[in-house]
């Protein structure tokens, strides 16, 4: 489960995820927002994840 170390995770990776939550039924929307904290370090093609802040919106939908 996951992705290779060092390699930007694909929306998908993270989708895979969130569904394996138990009593999570299905994500409609995921935003993923990239930050280079140093210059150029984008064009190196190696990416740490570091989870910083989430905003999670929630909506319960009955049976």
């Amino acid at each position: 489960m996951g992705w290779n170390f060092g390699r930007q995770p694909y929306k998908s990776d993270l989708y895979r995820l969130l569904e394996r939550v138990p009593g999570v039924d299905h994500v409609s929307s995921l935003e993923v927002n990239d930050i280079e904290e140093l210059e150029g370090a984008s064009q190196t093609n190696r990416f740490l994840v570091y989870s910083g802040n989430h905003t999670i919106s929630l909506t319960f939908v009955e049976s």
